[in-house]
């Protein structure tokens, strides 16, 4: 018999710049980096393998999406970098989707957590297995009274550690003692894990919501090792009824294997890089994302007539539909959540509104629900600059960023590579001046971590190198007359070299905030100086 949905409900308020968003590639991103800059062996980035542009801004809040209304599972909303058509025919939108949070009545419902931990041998690096088992034994004594709990463990094969059982005050402790006890094993089986871990969730009571949930470095080396053959099971279990998110640990994860697992199985795929941080999570992330509200969201993106869609950053090969709209596959969607898409836009002249989003989903019961839209007009804003979008538009292009000086440095073009991630360390440095946010102090981090590993490459003493990121003095910085010229100088450089939304924001910036009182033609003089 077909089992209902069981889904894991919010169980605490979770923070709010974390809350309901896929940020795996950040962090995993923020581990191999740390890792590789305390180690001595030979670096080799690999954010061209490991980093999805789509997913990597997911890490920061956005506090200024617009909410659902009352009734409404899903809101989406659109906004342009900038009101008035760009100079040199090309803008930016931002398009994004946002759901709803909990209800009073989600909140009450019965949980139920069937856990898969990775006990092998490979689970003894990096503490992995030691975090692992302290997270659970936190997550274990803040679960509310009544939670279901089981937990199975495999290495070469599953082992069961604890059956179904509602946590009381008097087996709570014993629970716990049972995870202290945990040894590590032999190899991977990830096949045999999730079929006990299914096992043991379809032995929970009828009507609670619950969620698979596997704890793991991904590296499948027994059994059913191919991604897809282990993710055809998280799909065919999902088609029952039974959802599943994974957790990858440590900075040598498998993020391929347990992405798949993950996005069959209608979950999301996490990172944890110790055990504070996984403890965390299980404590109020993964209680807050796993709530549905919305199945299958798709979205339509359509351009007016003399405009075109030039890029959807992170979604370059979305396919278009008969009319010729690009549509984007969202996915299932829990409370809390976010998608944020940026589009480049080419040749919108003097189209109020040259783009058009047409969102459409089925609630959780999967019911069809009315279609959104949103084609917001660029001039409805009065300020000359939308610092939100201008602030993503960054964070798309860093991502871009890291991605082709990984390439780049894999195909032996280590000079290209730091010349690419110095120029937007710098980009990134003068955005710090405008945003409010603290999301370019950290990407400068990023940025100035990446360039030492790279000098490091080539040889440079690093003892002279600092990742240290100063913050510019906003009134220093955009009212000094000589600044101003330097950085027109840098905005244009940084033009020619770094990818993506850059090109757009620096004729953007130049104009809004460095606008100049005579000639051009200094301006021109002095980035041909500094060239």
């Amino acid at each position: 018999m077909t089992r209902p949905a069981r889904i894991l409900v919010l169980l605490l308020a979770c923070l709010a710049a974390a809350c309901g968003s896929k940020n795996a590639s950040y962090y995993v991103t923020q581990k191999q980096l740390d890792h590789a800059l305390e180690s001595d062996l030979p670096v080799q980035l690999a954010f061209d393998e490991t980093l999805r542009v789509d997913e990597y801004i997911n890490a920061f809040a956005q506090d200024e999406l617009p909410a659902p209304g009352e009734g409404e599972a899903l809101a989406l909303s659109m906004a342009w970098l900038q009101p008035g058509a760009a100079k040199n025919g090309r803008t930016l939108a931002q398009v994004a989707v946002k759901s709803r949070g909990a209800t009073r009545e989600e909140r009450k419902v019965t949980l139920g957590l069937s856990f898969v931990l990775d006990v092998s041998g490979s689970m003894r690096s990096d503490d992995k297995l030691t975090d692992s088992l302290k997270a659970l034994e936190n997550a274990v004594l803040e679960l509310p009274t009544g939670t279901w709990f089981s937990l199975v463990l495999f290495d070469d094969a599953s082992h069961l550690a604890i059956a179904p059982v509602a946590v009381t005050a008097e087996n709570r402790e014993s629970i716990v003692a049972t995870i202290r006890n945990v040894q590590p094993g032999g190899g991977t089986n990830i096949e045999e894990g999730l079929i006990g871990g299914y096992a043991q969730m379809a032995k929970f009571p009828e009507g609670i919501f619950s969620r698979l949930v596997l704890l793991t470095d991904g590296k499948s080396n027994v059994g059913v090792t191919n991604p897809r053959e282990l993710a055809k099971l998280a799909e065919s279990e999902y088609r029952e009824g039974a959802r599943i998110s994974t957790i990858g640990l440590g900075h040598d994860v498998d993020e391929r294997v347990l992405r798949k697992i993950a996005e069959d199985g209608s979950g999301d795929f996490y990172f944890a890089d110790k055990a504070e941080t996984l403890a965390k999570f299980l404590r109020e992330e993964l209680r807050s994302m796993l709530i549905p509200v919305a199945r299958g969201a798709k979205l339509r993106l359509s351009a007016v007539e003399g405009a075109r869609i030039r890029r959807v950053y992170g979604y370059e090969n979305a396919p278009r539909d008969e009319s010729g709209a690009i549509v984007i596959d969202i996915g299932d969607l829990d409370v809390d959540n976010w998608r944020i898409l940026m589009v480049e836009m080419e040749g919108t002249g003097d189209a109020a509104a040259p783009l058009r989003a047409k969102l459409s989903y089925a609630d959780a019961a999967g019911a069809a629900r009315p279609a959104l839209a949103a084609a917001t007009k660029r001039g409805d804003s009065s300020e000359p600059l939308n610092r939100a979008v201008a602030r993503n538009a960054v964070i798309f292009a860093n991502a871009m960023a890291l991605k082709d000086a990984s390439r780049l440095q894999r195909e032996g073009k280590v000079n290209e590579a730091l010349d690419l991630i110095t120029v937007q360390l710098a980009n990134t440095q003068v955005a710090m001046g405008w945003d409010d946010t603290g999301a370019m102090a950290k990407e400068a981090d990023t940025l100035a971590k990446t360039r030492l590993l790279l000098l490091r490459t080539k040889g440079v003493d690093l003892e002279r190198a600092s990742a240290k990121v100063e913050v510019p003095e906003d009134q220093g910085l955009w009212n000094d007359a000589n600044k101003k010229r330097l950085l027109r100088a840098a905005f244009r450089i940084g033009e020619q070299l770094a990818p993506g939304p850059w090109g757009i924001l620096v004729g953007v910036f130049a104009d809004v905030y460095l606008a100049e009182d005579g000639e051009e033609g200094s301006d021109r003089a002095l980035f041909k100086g500094t060239l």
